[in-house]
Parts: structure tokens; C-alpha cells; sequence
């Protein structure tokens, strides 16, 4: 028997049963014989049971060689990688690579990693290469977490007690010329799609409720003011509670004639506005970056084409349910139902 193709639990359990097999009586050399090992191995091992017992014929890990970063400097690299950026260490980048954690790693702790074992001891802290979020320089911290964790759960108990819908609503523009996504082609001959080069576009307005009830609507011309009052009346139709629409703050949301409208209908509909720079707080943002990866698979004809992808993708997002209640679950988004 070639014992190399063998598990660990495997061997442990044929050398146990071994020396068990000679002790019920049956000679080595028969043992040997029927379970497939020669007769020194067997022999190994009722010299390892008399001194240890059946303990002694346990299996053990491999041994390997002595990791380069030890415990502690695991845990340092792990909190430099996580909570500090590059800039920190004098590097004209916000992004990690493997040479340069390499380089830090020899810079601040003294130690030459190969490049290789670099990635290796990464891959280990469970730390993978990744497209970071781009967030806004401007972006206020502090009003996003008070947000969170203030002004939304107010907001969501003041919904529950007067048994109104709660709908995040968002804009998206999708362009003829979004890049396409991938396919499979020969190593070194990159594969070409036909597609169009006009460029044109298609503008949507959605909403999403919190129970994954999803509304949206086609615009023929650009986003504005009228258009945003046209798709809250379609979304007053249709819904016969009391609505609280969380937004973002462009400024069609805050024109006069919005404000006349909410002032006018305010019995029926409230308007609550998102901090600046905060579109991950919104979870119809992430609806339409769905659908935006969605259009990018296939090659576009025309105008007409594209409307036409666009409106059946929505369609699909909206009868989706699990799928769009699976949005809610992303990290940015915990805090909405974060509260009992």
C-alpha cells in the first residue's frame, strides 16, 4: 500500500487497528499482510504502543517551517493593512499592493519577505486584493453616524406608529458607452463584441421600500424638479399610506416647487434627505448598481434597445423579492434594521 496517498485520520486509524489486530491475537506478519503495510512498519508501532500506548500512535501535524511573521507582528501588519493607508508610511498612494506592504514590512519591522510569502501570510490574515469604495473627500463622518444611529431609527418608529411606507429613492443615468463585462477568449487574443458607438442614454427614478417593494420610472428627458414631482404622484397613487421618501440632497429634491408640493400634500407625504456624500447609505443606490451591471452584459443597438433592456431589467430587480431584501444585508446598509 503507498501510505503518500493516505490521509492523516487514515493512517492514524490502520496503525491503531494494527497493533489492536495483534493483540486480539493475530501474528505481525499476518497482520502486515492483510492490511497492505510491511512488516517493520507494524513492528514501529507495537514498539511506539508498548512505550506510549495507542496515544503514541495519534497523528500529528506536519511540521513546517518556522513562519517569518510571528504573532505579534501578524497582528501589527493586520491593523496597519485594515486601519491606516500608505500615506501613513510616506507613500504617494491610498492603495495596498503586495510589494509595498512588502516594502513596509522590511521598513518597519526589519524583516526581508519574499514576495511570494508576502502574499501568502495576506492570503492567511484572511486579506484579499479588492476595488476599494470611492467615498468623497467631503464626506461628513460624523453626520452619517448620527444618521445611522439618531436620526433613521427615529425615523423608522415614527413610520411604524403612524403605519406609513418607507421608501429610499435615487436617480441613475445609464450611457450607451458603460464599459461591457467579461468573456472567455484565448490567452493573449482579447475578444471583441460588436456593439455600437453612439452614444446615448436612458434616465431612471426609483424607490424601494423596506418590505422590497420596488417603483421605478422611465424619464424621456433629463432629471428634474417636474419629473421628481410627476414619479411622487405615481408613488402617492399607489400607495394608500402615509409616505416617508429618504433621498439624497440634489438640488431638484429642495427646488421651491417641491417644497410648495410637500407643504401642500403634507398630510399625505414627507421628504427626508440623506447627508451629503453618503450614496452607500442608500440602498436604491445599490439597486441601480445592480442594473447598471445587468445592461453592461450584452452589446447595445440603439436607444430603443437599450430602454427597452433597461425597463425589463427593473422589471426582473422588482419581482425579485429575496434579491433585493439580499441588498439590505450589505455592511453599509446594517443600520436600517439595526433597531428592534
Amino acid at each position: 500500500m503507498d501510505a503518500r496517498h493516505l490521509s492523516r485520520q487514515t493512517l492514524e486509524e490502520l496503525r491503531k487497528l494494527a497493533v489492536q489486530r495483534v493483540q486480539d491475537g493475530i501474528s505481525p506478519e499476518r497482520a502486515a499482510q492483510v492490511l497492505g503495510f510491511s512488516s517493520p512498519c507494524i513492528y514501529r508501532w507495537l514498539n511506539i504502543y508498548k512505550a506510549k500506548g495507542m496515544e503514541g500512535l495519534n497523528s500529528h501535524p506536519a511540521p513546517g517551517k518556522k513562519p517569518k511573521l510571528d504573532a505579534g507582528q501578524c497582528a501589527w501588519l493586520y491593523e496597519a493593512l485594515l486601519e491606516k493607508t500608505p500615506l501613513d508610511f510616506g507613500f504617494q498612494t491610498m492603495l495596498w499592493t503586495r510589494n509595498l506592504v512588502k516594502v513596509v514590512v522590511e521598513k518597519e519591522k526589519g524583516l526581508v519577505l519574499h514576495r511570494s510569502t508576502t502574499g501568502r501570510s495576506l492570503t492567511a490574515m484572511g486579506l484579499t486584493p479588492q476595488v476599494p469604495l470611492r467615498r468623497a473627500g467631503e464626506r461628513d463622518a460624523k453626520a452619517i453616524e448620527k444618521w445611522k444611529h439618531e436620526e433613521f431609527p427615529r425615523l423608522r418608529k415614527r413610520a411604524r406608529k403612524e403605519r406609513a411606507s418607507l421608501y429610499f429613492l435615487d436617480e441613475m443615468g445609464i450611457r450607451s458607452t458603460e464599459s461591457q463585462g467579461r468573456t472567455y477568449g484565448l490567452k493573449g487574443r482579447r475578444p471583441s463584441v460588436e456593439t455600437t458607438g453612439k452614444n446615448f442614454g436612458v434616465n431612471v427614478i426609483s424607490a424601494v421600500s423596506l418590505s422590497g417593494d420596488l417603483r421605478f420610472m422611465l424619464m424621456e428627458k433629463n432629471f428634474n424638479s417636474e419629473v421628481f414631482l410627476t414619479f411622487l404622484e405615481k408613488l402617492m397613487s399607489a400607495t394608500p399610506r402615509k409616505l416617508y421618501v429618504v433621498t439624497d440632497r440634489h438640488p431638484a429634491h429642495q427646488s421651491k416647487i417641491v417644497q410648495a408640493f410637500l407643504k401642500t400634500h403634507q398630510a399625505k407625504i414627507e421628504l427626508v434627505l440623506l447627508p451629503t456624500y453618503a450614496p452607500e447609505t442608500n440602498p436604491d443606490e445599490w439597486i441601480w448598481q445592480a442594473a447598471k451591471r445587468e445592461v453592461r452584459k450584452e452589446p447595445l443597438v440603439d436607444k430603443p434597445d437599450l430602454k427597452k433592456k433597461v425597463r425589463n431589467i427593473m422589471h426582473a430587480i422588482a419581482r425579485a423579492k429575496d434579491r433585493i431584501r439580499k441588498i439590505f444585508e450589505a455592511s453599509d446598509l446594517e443600520y436600517i434594521f439595526s433597531i428592534a
